[in-house]
């Protein structure tokens, strides 16, 4: 009787060096050590990684597939800088899944993830009130994140994640300077308060409003020939 070969094998070094130069790529994406709309070369990033091209080149096939690169056959990859159908793509799907996510945290939160909520709300506006733009930018991903895990709907958060780098690299891009304003604080006050207080209409309301509201600034910013909310304003 032969034995049966092994249902999994090994996983390959190539591979771990591919998800580690992906995940230091990444990281220096979201950083903005790596700007937006930057050429990355395979050459180039394997020698400065100090790997060979495969990793390299594979590398920059994962952050394609997570939305953060176009790979450009023979020229290397660009790095995410949204065009205006991209962002119109991305915004959309962002007002659907963080309306949901608003509504079924206002609907199931247990009292302590309620609590969870205001203290996240007390820390993003005292980033806002110290003017420390680099934390305010943090926490205003993080609210949007708790209301997302709070919502206990695993497909809602699988969903979410598949765009979240995007959204982070496009809020990087767009929010430097002049991000910091009263609206995005009003708007995270609203969708708290209806989470608080159960109230799952206006909590999806609030989100969708808030998302409008960031979608319009940021093209404003981004593409200041259209139309959008001033600065000012956010």
């Amino acid at each position: 009787m032969t034995a049966e070969p092994d249902r999994l094998q090994p996983i390959e070094d190539q591979l771990l060096l591919t998800h580690r130069v992906a995940r230091s790529l990444r990281e220096a994406i979201l950083s903005g050590r790596i700007a937006a709309g930057s050429r990355l070369r395979v050459p180039e990033l394997a020698a400065e990684l100090g790997v060979s091209r495969t990793p390299a080149r594979e590398a920059l096939y994962v952050l394609e597939r997570d939305g953060l690169v176009e790979v450009l056959p023979r020229r290397g990859a660009v790095v995410l800088h949204g065009s205006a159908q991209d962002l119109e793509e991305l915004f959309a799907m962002r007002e659907v899944l963080d309306g949901l996510a608003a509504r079924l945290t206002a609907q199931r939160a247990t009292e302590s993830e309620r609590r969870q909520v205001k203290t996240a709300l007390a820390d993003h506006l005292a980033a806002l009130r110290a003017g420390d733009i680099d934390r305010y930018l943090e926490l205003d991903l993080a609210f949007h994140a708790l209301l997302t895990e709070l919502s206990h709907n695993r497909r809602l958060v699988r969903a979410r994640a598949q765009y979240s780098d995007q959204a982070r690299l496009i809020m990087l891009t767009a929010s430097r300077p002049g991000a910091m304003g009263k609206g995005v604080a009003n708007d995270h006050r609203a969708i708290a308060a209806a989470v608080v207080a159960a109230d799952a209409d206006a909590a999806e309301d609030a989100a969708r409003s808030h998302v409008r509201r960031v979608r319009a600034y940021t093209m404003a910013r981004l593409f200041p020939a259209g139309r959008g909310t001033a600065a000012s304003d956010l």
